[in-house]
């Protein structure tokens, strides 16, 4: 029930699912009319199917009728339904061209690590894949980006007030005077006065609760489901952190808080916690993941490498407007991928 179908993305000419094959897995149906069941299949899986930029399409006449798909830009899962009684029948799924069919999405994790800038799946409310954390976005990416935000944030001198319950041999202005006087009749207590101390800190609340997470992304990478080439490119750096940070009491958190005053690390380091803990919590359903936009960004990536080293200055997507009368067929601005 895991995969009823999956191919690479930008294909046009995949095998056709023939009616002998349908017949298992469409239980129920009618072989005398089973393009009409085919016809249902499309119109009951239209909105996936179109989420994922899916065609679907029937070739032949009854008995010898066929299924076809046709993939294009967008590579992800989607669950997919019965046309007989409408329950879930197993998942497509589209991955990148240039992967090996057993590695899945391994060489796109690659690819997503090396670029800055964050590639975020769509998501569509659906019923949850079949095949669950086998064809999910890959966690373990949001893993590393978390970690290597970490250890950014740990560099910087991150301090906020704390409050803190001391006991003091003499009064001050913050005593608590109320949870004094309980105790104070008895003579052992007369010269221990319980303070409300505020002191600036680096165990703070919101470190202790990103070392949380911290703790979490490091589960994450040590699952079995995590290729042993991504665990061991983050191990020494965890090992690292983890003795850097071992004083740090973890708080369980939810959802980080952004303040306009926070660092540009610390910035950094909540909303790659807060994709880290969405994704986590979320129940894997249909999504997809534009690989047009990852290609393109890759492209950049490696110009922009090489124009380092050369007297040159790179752009990219830089928009050159068109003015005056354009034909009908004109373009109102042009948009490169990298400019040189």
């Amino acid at each position: 029930m895991d995969i009823f179908f999956d191919a690479p993305c930008l294909s046009n000419e995949l095998p056709t699912l023939k009616a002998n094959v349908l017949y298992d897995v469409f239980k129920g149906a009618d072989k005398r009319v089973f393009s009409q069941y085919l016809h249902k299949f499309i119109h009951y899986n239209h909105e996936t199917l179109a989420f994922l930029d899916v065609h679907a399409s029937i070739l032949g006449i009854d008995p010898d009728v066929e299924l076809s798909f046709e993939t294009n830009k967008y590579i992800g899962a989607i669950p997919l339904r019965s046309p007989v009684n409408g329950k879930q029948i197993g998942d497509l799924l589209v991955y990148p061209r240039f992967a090996k069919e057993r590695y899945r999405f391994l060489e796109m994790t690659q690819l997503l690590t090396l670029l800055d800038e964050q590639i975020e799946p769509d998501y569509l409310n659906s019923m949850p894949l079949a095949s669950g954390p086998l064809v999910q976005p890959p966690q373990y990416y949001d893993a590393i980006k978390y970690i290597q935000a970490f250890q950014t944030a740990s560099r910087e001198n991150w301090q906020k007030f704390r409050t803190r319950e001391c006991i003091y041999d003499f009064p001050k202005s913050n005593t608590n005077w109320q949870k004094y006087i309980l105790k104070e009749h008895l003579p052992e207590n007369k010269l221990m006065f319980p303070v409300r101390d505020n002191e600036l800190s680096t165990h703070h609340l919101e470190w202790q609760q990103a070392k949380y997470v911290f703790d979490l992304a490091k589960e994450e990478l040590a699952k079995p489901t995590t290729p042993v080439s991504f665990r061991f490119k983050v191990l020494d750096l965890i090992k690292t952190l983890a003795v850097e940070t071992y004083n740090v009491q973890p708080v369980p958190v939810q959802k980080f808080i952004i303040r306009v005053s926070d660092p540009l690390s610390i910035k950094q380091l909540k909303t790659q916690g807060n994709i880290f803990l969405n994704r986590k919590s979320k129940e894997v359903s249909a999504w997809r993941i534009d690989i047009a936009q990852l290609f393109e960004r890759y492209a950049q990536y490696i110009l922009k490498r090489v124009i380092n080293r050369m007297p040159a200055r790179f752009y990219s997507n830089p928009k050159f407007s068109a003015y005056g009368d354009l034909p009908a067929w004109g373009m109102r601005y042009l948009e490169p991928d990298a400019l040189i």
